[in-house]
């Protein structure tokens, strides 16, 4: 007679089969859930949202001017779904090319509502953004950084250092940290990051004169933007970038990994990149180069100084 053993030895191999097609058609239902194009299932879902909606605020008495805000943000709703159903797919896909083409259809619906800024004067476009938020248009106070520039105030009753500490806990230092972050991962070289960080400070400079905000004091140039706020930001993402160039891209299927925790880090990996290309610009290898490099110094600078004018 067969021991146990021996009948399971031999049954093994059907069971690797079986649990092999249970993988194969896990992650069949997979790329066809996520991976496949449903043009007609969001079809509808859109037509009934179009028709649904109206009907709801119709039962209430509504403004003129609330039904204009509705109409136009179901205007874009409606050119957000279809983005997501026609045009082709862009670079980017994590975590799903869906998401880059919904966002690649606002950036068009933004660049629809620059183009009729363009055409608009500054006070009609200012009464205008007063239908989005009613607390708009009006004055913003202008903080003066340069008011007082003392490092050691000891005759403040608060603290001793009440301008450092001002400044270090103002909303500005962690919008500079992060931003500086980001950008270090989309242009990926630390001099170039430096390079620009420098000249923004310059530029406050130079624009100091039409924005009192733009007045500082050296410890706060420095000290808190440069080294601290931009430099840190340049520095984790010099780490994150060293991070993403080391590591090691295996995209397998939920269905064969066999434990939860390893499920959970898979699902997780899909929000970070595909693949990862370490880029040098190597500036000074040919004009094109050259030229690219000084192109993107400029336009992030008109960028960074659009915010404020």
């Amino acid at each position: 007679m067969s021991s146990p053993a021996r009948l399971s030895s031999l049954r093994s191999p059907s069971r690797a089969i079986d649990t092999c097609e249970h993988h194969e058609t896990n992650d069949y239902l997979l790329s066809e859930v996520f991976q496949k194009p449903h043009t007609v299932t969001l079809f509808f879902i859109m037509a009934l949202i179009v028709a649904t909606v109206p009907f709801y605020y119709q039962q209430t008495v509504s403004a003129t001017q609330d039904n204009v805000k509705r109409g136009f943000l179901m205007m874009g709703v409606v050119y957000i779904m279809y983005s997501t159903m026609q045009p082709r797919d862009v670079p980017f896909t994590r975590p799903h090319p869906l998401i880059w083409r919904m966002f690649t259809g606002v950036i068009v619906i933004y660049v629809l509502v620059l183009v009729f800024v363009l055409y608009q004067s500054v006070d009609d476009v200012r009464f205008f953004l007063t239908y989005l938020d009613p607390t708009l248009n009006q004055p913003l106070p202008e903080k003066d950084y340069a008011a007082n520039c003392d490092v050691y105030t000891p005759h403040d009753p608060h603290s001793y250092f009440k301008n450092v500490s001002e400044c270090l806990f103002d909303r500005f230092v962690p919008a500079h940290f992060l931003g500086w972050w980001i950008k270090a991962l989309v242009i990926r070289d630390p001099y170039m990051c430096w390079f620009l960080s420098i000249l923004f400070e310059l530029m406050e400079i130079t624009f100091s004169h039409m924005l009192p905000n733009f007045k500082e004091c050296w410890w706060d140039s420095i000290v808190l933007d440069i080294l601290l706020c931009n430099g840190g930001g340049i520095i984790c993402g010099g780490f994150t970038l060293q991070f993403l160039a080391a590591k090691q891209y295996n995209w397998v299927g939920l269905s064969q990994i066999p434990n939860v925790s390893g499920k959970i880090k898979r699902v997780l990996s899909q929000f970070s990149p595909e693949n990862w290309t370490v880029f040098k610009w190597d500036i000074f290898k040919s004009a094109n180069r050259f030229a690219s490099f000084w192109i993107l110094v400029l336009t992030a600078t008109v960028l960074d100084l659009n915010a404020f004018f």
